[in-house]
């Protein structure tokens, strides 16, 4: 079966959850903020005119948790979330 633009993107955001996991367990409690919101190298979309492709990032973060068990991956991604829904009220661009 071929392979779509957005299983491409899943896989793409997987990679980066890898790279973000590996930063959350070496101490930085608030990095999975970075894939949530697209931040820098870790924008995940076909154009950042079509933005932050969000799901695939949930997609890559569930696909990347099912392949390790890794608890500390649900973790850093509620934390990341949190962080997130805390922001939201002291900024009004979320």
């Amino acid at each position: 079966m071929s392979e779509t633009r957005y299983d491409r993107l899943v896989r793409h955001a997987k990679f980066a959850v890898k790279q973000i996991h590996k930063a959350y367990c070496s101490g930085k409690e608030i990095v999975y903020v970075i894939i949530l919101t697209g931040l820098g190298d870790y924008f995940v979309g076909i154009s950042p005119e079509e933005g932050h492709n969000n799901q695939a990032v949930i997609d890559g973060i569930h696909q990347y948790y099912a392949e390790t068990l890794d608890a500390r991956v649900i973790e850093g991604y509620q934390a990341g979330i949190y962080k997130l829904i805390e922001a939201s009220g002291h900024m009004k661009m979320f």
